[in-house]
Parts: C-alpha cells; sequence; structure tokens
C-alpha cells in the first residue's frame, strides 16, 4: 500500500469511527453480535456462493473470527463501512483471509464489540484465532500478540504486504490485529499483533 494514500486513509477511517462510536453509544437497539453472526451462517448454509446482503449498518459480514480465550464469533465487516461498533473493522484494501499478504483487521475499546477488544489484547503468542467464512475456515497462529507491541495512529507500516520488510514481496498469509484504545477521547498510540496462516480446511 502507499504509505500517502494509507495515512490519509487512516485518517478518514479514524474521523468516521469516532462519530460511529459515539452513534453506537446512544444507540438503544444495537444489532446483536451473536444475531448477527447466526444470520450470517444461515445465509451462507442456504446459498454459499451468494453475495452476502447488507447488514444494519449497510455493509455486508464477509466472515466470523473467533479468539482462543472467548466463544463469540465476531462478524468480520469492512471498516468503512462502520460495523466495526458490533464486530471486527477489516481494511478493504488489504489482503482477504487466507490470501498470501497481509489482511488487517482492527477492534475498538469503546464501542458495543469492547469484548473483541478485550479478547485481542489478551492473545499470546502460540494462540490460535480463526476466521470462517461460508466456503473455508483459517486458522492462524499469533507470533506477535497485540499487548506487547505499539503502533502510532498514523503508522502506516502495519499495513505493508510484509511488516517487517516494507516494499518485500509477501510469502505468507499474515493477519494483523490492530487494537484501538479509544475514540472518546481520541488516543495517540494504538497495539498491533500478528498471526500466521497455518491451516485451511472446508467448512
Amino acid at each position: 500500500m502507499d504509505p500517502r494514500k494509507a495515512a490519509d486513509h487512516l485518517a478518514a477511517v479514524f474521523l468516521g469511527l469516532a462519530v460511529l462510536a459515539a452513534v453506537s453509544s446512544c444507540s438503544s437497539v444495537p444489532p446483536t453480535v451473536n444475531s448477527v453472526a447466526s444470520a450470517y451462517l444461515a445465509a451462507c448454509d442456504s446459498n454459499p456462493e451468494a453475495t452476502p446482503s447488507p447488514t444494519p449498518y449497510g455493509t455486508p459480514v464477509f466472515g466470523l473470527l473467533e479468539y482462543p480465550n472467548s466463544p463469540t464469533k465476531w462478524p468480520i465487516w469492512s471498516i468503512d463501512g462502520g460495523g466495526v461498533s458490533s464486530g471486527v473493522g477489516w481494511y478493504e484494501n488489504t489482503s482477504g483471509p487466507g490470501v498470501v499478504g497481509n489482511m488487517v483487521v482492527a477492534s475498538v475499546t469503546d464501542t458495543d464489540a469492547k469484548k473483541s477488544y478485550q479478547s485481542m489484547m489478551r492473545l499470546a503468542a502460540g494462540d490460535v484465532v480463526k476466521i470462517t467464512t461460508c466456503t473455508s475456515i483459517f486458522t492462524y497462529k499469533v507470533t506477535v500478540p497485540p499487548s506487547t507491541r505499539t503502533m502510532g495512529a498514523t503508522d502506516t507500516r502495519p499495513f505493508e504486504l510484509d511488516p517487517d520488510n516494507p516494499g518485500a514481496a509477501p510469502t505468507v498469509a499474515l493477519l494483523t490485529m490492530i487494537a484501538i484504545p479509544g475514540f472518546n477521547p481520541p488516543v495517540g498510540t494504538y497495539y498491533v499483533g500478528f498471526a500466521v496462516l497455518t491451516g485451511t480446511t472446508p467448512r
């Protein structure tokens, strides 16, 4: 990703998420994580090849993320669509699940999905994180727990195809997890961790 484009994109996304977090905190009937996850799996069972229908936030869920320390299946939404307030946000201009490259997701603490943030921060090296789509289950092994590394709010290095070697061609399917301590008020330091794909099985 071009660092300048990444910085501009991050600034826009972070501003949008600050507004969304405030809206979410005022909403009396936010979509529940479990109901959205169940609806996604039901749609997959009905037609695995179908394009996911829009969610209450206007953008489709394309997968579910599971932490080893939580029974919850967290919906993965486009981070630009606002679904991160009730799930895990995916940066659409990064790689998809199971693809050689770098898939980047984020969780925010001051939203309905704060337990996702907490689970992300409890990850330890060697833990397994799973992403389930309509057709596959992708298993990732944590190599760097988010609690052990920080990044600046506008740092673009974690968005590189290979964060440890910016500009280099990727050789593995990487999952980058960004834990954002809050938008109300905004903070300048985030936590970032990494996991590597170790297996893919049919769903």
